[in-house]
């Protein structure tokens, strides 16, 4: 009886470490690359240095299957390398750190402490309800099982890393060694969440519930790293913990994390911390975190396949930082890419680009080369949206925020300019529209099976922006939209 214990004991705390050692790795990583500089804080820190840590494992991972190493003996290399650098890092690193960089500060006012306390008992009321759900009332999602899990799942029992191709291939080569799934296009998805799902199965096992870990810490790391750049933005205690609460406690979050092993969730967080790091980076002008953005931009496209547009949104918010445009050239310059585009559109412009491949722009059918190929096929979705934003209880109160903000900066900052958080979340809002209102995937908009999944991409930036603004509006000493980054956490 009491070996069986130990031996439960054990096999529940494999999976504990399997999320603490990425963690650890992560935030080691990050600590080390702002060693010495004051822009980062510790909720930062550790908001940044979960999703680094997995995909810290999830590279070493994919470049022992490159090397055909065995799936066992990998997993057992990744702990015993990611141990062994985090405990020379701890206790063998110079004695020049960066401990002021990374002070915890509690609130000094009694009412944010309140607040501070309140929200935090009902955050981690929420998330060990869920994390008991999960245990209990065992849910595999059909859409991840389908999609991502069931790589994972393979690379488990044949103790290999094996190839997963389309089903065209499959029928046509016949090789034992290649794998398809049913979802035509699944088989060829970036391998990040299998990564992820496959550290876990070997820790937790394919039929736990604590194989879903992951998808619980990740909207608490998120919601740390918005804490903290808000913090580092100079937005006071209790107007940056509620914008933590709100989204960590959002009910479509927390279906993400309850319903776990969709991509989406991973996309959010790397997306919207790209975008933070782009916004500290303008304006503090510290290179680090311009390192940070890139990398984030990067990971974009490693999670999931719409990755590639986020990336590229990023990517055009550095050049537009680079560049500094007045808000009236620029104003200038995208009203003339519009009437540009609309006039390729209207005419059936088709021509050839270098590297990208044939364009072809009407009004009935889209091509850009091997990455986008699609019909024109107009949808009014603005019904679904609207009542997606404000109806429904997916999102409680953040979009009526939301329009708050927008008509405070509307009133006191529309002659300043845009900063990079506005105008991520501005294009990347136009790219959705698009998507939905003129291909066919407004179909899936109209019934609301696609929308609300990506909506969440433009949460946690929506957060930001909007705390950020009602914080500038209550401070009569605020004269520019530059707030400049401090220390605080």
């Amino acid at each position: 009886m009491e070996s069986g214990l130990i031996t439960e004991f054990y096999g529940a705390l494999n999976p504990v470490v399997a999320i603490l050692l990425p963690w650890l790795a992560g935030s080691l990583v990050v600590s080390t690359l702002f060693r010495g500089d004051r822009v980062i804080n510790f909720f930062a820190l550790t908001g940044h240095g979960y999703f680094a840590g997995f995909c810290i494992v999830a590279f070493i991972t994919r470049l022992a299957a490159q090397h055909h190493w065995p799936v066992q003996a990998t997993v057992y290399l990744v702990m015993v390398l990611i141990s062994t650098v985090s405990m020379l890092y701890l206790f063998v690193r110079p004695e020049r750190s960066n401990k002021k960089s990374i002070e915890f500060q509690l609130p000094t006012i009694m009412w944010e402490k309140g607040v501070v306390i309140l929200i935090i008992v009902v955050v981690s009321y929420r998330y060990t309800s869920i994390f008991l759900e999960m245990i209990h009332l065992q849910i595999f999602p059909w859409d991840a099982w389908m999609n991502w899990a069931p790589k994972a799942l393979i690379w488990l029992n044949t103790g290999e890393f094996n190839t997963f191709v389309n089903p065209t291939r499959w029928l046509q080569e016949g090789s034992p060694e290649l794998y398809t799934l049913g979802n035509y296009r699944a088989a060829e998805y970036p391998d990040f969440v299998p990564l992820v799902y496959f550290w876990m199965m070997t820790t937790a096992g394919a039929d736990s519930g604590l194989l879903h870990l992951p998808w619980l810490f990740a909207p608490v790391a998120l919601g740390c790293a918005i804490y903290g750049h808000l913090r580092l933005m100079g937005v006071g205690v209790a107007p940056a913990v509620i914008a933590f609460y709100l989204f960590a406690n959002l009910p479509y979050v927390n279906v993400h994390t309850i319903l776990a092993g969709y991509a989406d969730l991973w996309m959010v967080s790397v997306f919207s911390l790209a975008v933070f790091a782009l916004h500290a980076w303008e304006t503090t002008a510290n290179k680090r975190w311009l390192v940070t953005a890139l990398f984030w931009c990067a990971a974009c496209i490693w999670v999931k396949q719409p990755g590639v547009v986020f990336c590229l949104i990023v990517f055009i918010s550095i050049v537009r930082v680079l560049l500094k445009p007045k808000p009236s050239i620029e104003l200038t310059a995208v009203s003339a890419m519009l009437l540009l585009g609309a006039a390729l559109v209207l005419t059936s412009a088709e021509f050839r680009l270098p590297i990208i491949g044939n364009i072809l722009l009407s009004t009935n059918h889209i091509t850009v080369g091997a990455l986008l190929d699609q019909p024109i096929v107009f949808y009014n979705i603005s019904y679904s949206v609207l009542d997606s934003l404000f109806t429904s209880s997916n999102w409680n109160l953040v979009f009526y925020l939301a329009t708050l903000s927008l008509a405070l900066w509307l009133a006191s900052s529309v002659s300043t300019g845009i900063l990079s958080l506005g105008f991520c979340l501005i294009t990347t809002s136009l790219a959705l529209i698009f998507v939905f209102s003129f291909t066919p995937y407004g179909d899936s908009a109209i019934d609301n099976v696609t929308l609300n999944r990506t909506i969440l991409y433009l949460v946690p930036i929506t957060i930001v922006t909007a705390t950020l603004n009602v914080w500038r509006s209550t401070k009569r000493n605020t004269t520019s939209s530059r707030l400049k980054y401090r220390n605080g956490s």
